[in-house]
């Protein structure tokens, strides 16, 4: 069989006609910055491993962290639909800061407000799953509920996909190296 062939040339221009959208300017700048605490994250094992909590106990608590975070992103994005019929102008950015706000509380309480202390922080391994998953839920909506809805408007249809994992590999990418 013949394989696809690309167009750089088109793919460049066309990723370059986005590129030039304030929105999308925006968009990527801001999830680059909210991408360096997500990126900072990926230390959870080894962090509940410092603190006491066997391995095992750990990468349960993380996978059930990346379960529900999974399972965020459908939530976001029923909660952003909503959010747009109720305000179609501001819904979902609303439904995004909401994400934020409680995402930021709900790490705040993983870092600061569960035991710290070996013994006590194994002891309470129920609870470090349970804001774990907590986290996951809520951290997952801005893409679903905002990011991606407002991607689709800007974003002519057959490069939608390439912006979309432009803008996930991108963001990743540059907030990594802040890390």
């Amino acid at each position: 069989t013949q394989g696809t062939s690309i167009d750089c040339g088109a793919f460049a221009r066309e990723l370059g006609s986005v590129v030039r959208v304030p929105t999308f300017v925006l968009i990527v700048a801001q999830g680059i910055v909210g991408n360096i605490p997500a990126a900072a994250l990926g230390f959870q094992t080894l962090y509940l491993q410092l603190l006491g909590i066997s391995p095992a106990w750990a990468s349960i608590a993380v996978s059930t962290g990346m379960a529900f975070h999974a399972a965020g992103g459908l939530l976001g994005g029923w909660i952003g639909d909503a959010a747009a019929r109720l305000s179609p102008r501001h819904g979902r950015i609303a439904a995004c800061q909401v994400s934020v706000v409680l995402g930021a509380a709900v790490t705040a309480l993983f870092l600061r407000g569960l035991p710290r202390e070996g013994a006590a922080a194994a002891s309470h391994v129920g609870a470090y799953v349970a804001v774990l998953a907590l986290a996951g839920l809520v951290n997952a909506w801005p893409a679903p509920a905002c990011n991606n809805p407002i991607f689709a408007e800007i974003v002519p249809p057959g490069a939608r996909t390439l912006i979309y994992s432009f803008d996930r590999s991108f963001e990743m990418a540059v907030a990594a190296l802040a890390v």
